[in-house]
């Protein structure tokens, strides 16, 4: 995994957590843009290494903005979205760590968005498939609220996932350079796609519209 150093200008907070399942370069990549923006980072980990999390950040990290714990416990901090920085493999054994983590979100948060930024492998390329990775993990979480009784409205929104890790630091790494990215958003709640737009809105990219998870692998 490659170290990624950059130079910003800190900005001032803007007092809402989102948290970040997973690690990687791209994960990372997507923490640099929040905290640019003036979002509260936590990331959830199997193997949760604040060293390793201080080297990636270098300049930018804050003990104040910035944190890394589990997996369970991010899920349970963030203030309404959580993006899912992992492969659609992990999809499963995760869906059962996000119905058990939002048990323990207090009632008045009572929804959670979560950003599905994953693609196809390439073992399914020109294979058929009746459900994208969003529809699936939607579908497993689902049957997880229903099993648990649990009173929390969970949303799943592709998105992100036409972006690389490059695109993810652009203007970070040169502000004066402004060449538009199109997020394309796709995801059956109205709400939940207005406030992923929003947040697109924020951090900089324009945003293409699309109703349904039909399609969105």
């Amino acid at each position: 995994m490659s170290e990624i150093k950059i130079q910003i200008e800190e900005k001032k907070s803007l007092n809402e957590k989102i948290s970040i399942i997973g690690t990687s370069d791209f994960g990372i990549s997507i923490g640099k843009r929040l905290l640019h923006f003036g979002f509260d980072v936590i990331y959830g980990s199997c193997d949760p290494n604040l060293k390793y999390l201080k080297k990636c950040f270098e300049e930018q990290f804050t003990m104040n903005r910035l944190s890394v714990t589990t997996i369970s416990d991010a899920l349970h901090q963030a203030d309404s979205i959580v993006f899912l920085a992992v492969s659609s493999d992990f999809y499963e054994n995760l869906a059962d760590q996000i119905v058990e983590s939002l048990s323990r979100k207090h009632k008045t948060k009572n929804s959670t968005i979560l950003i599905d930024a994953s693609n196809l492998h390439d073992s399914s390329h020109g294979k058929t498939l009746s459900f994208s990775n969003a529809e699936k993990l939607e579908s497993l979480i689902q049957k997880q609220i229903i099993d648990s009784k649990l009173d929390h409205q969970v949303n799943v929104i592709k998105a992100f996932n036409l972006l690389n890790s490059n695109s993810m630091r652009q203007y970070i790494e040169n502000v004066t350079k402004s060449v538009p990215k199109t997020v394309p958003i796709a995801g059956n709640d109205t709400l939940s796609k207005q406030k992923v737009k929003d947040l697109c809105a924020k951090l900089g990219f324009d945003i293409a519209l699309i109703l349904v998870h039909s399609n969105q692998h």
